[in-house]
């Protein structure tokens, strides 16, 4: 298994609370897609990213989730022309 490591901040604490550290691995294979309809897929990728996100604001400093988030636009522009969604049978 390849592992990537990236180091980075995390949002500061108060006195009144702390911020965790956070560590996200990937290490799940997808499962067949074959065998999922859309729908089915589109529920696991919105499930995944829930889990991903909700960590994320729970650590990250606000401008850097921000500028994760432009970055993910910047990169990914392709993601945004792909329908999700089962196509009407007629």
């Amino acid at each position: 298994m390849k592992e990537i490591k990236v180091v980075t901040y995390k949002a500061r604490g108060g006195r009144d609370y702390k911020v965790a550290s956070l560590q996200i691995i990937f290490n799940l294979e997808l499962p067949m897609i074959e065998k999922a309809t859309l729908q089915e897929m589109s529920n696991l990728y919105e499930r995944e990213a829930k889990k991903i996100v909700s960590a994320m604001i729970n650590c990250l400093p606000g401008g850097l989730f921000d500028a994760i988030l432009l970055e993910f636009f910047s990169e990914k522009k392709s993601l945004l022309a792909v329908p999700f969604i089962e196509p009407k049978k007629e």
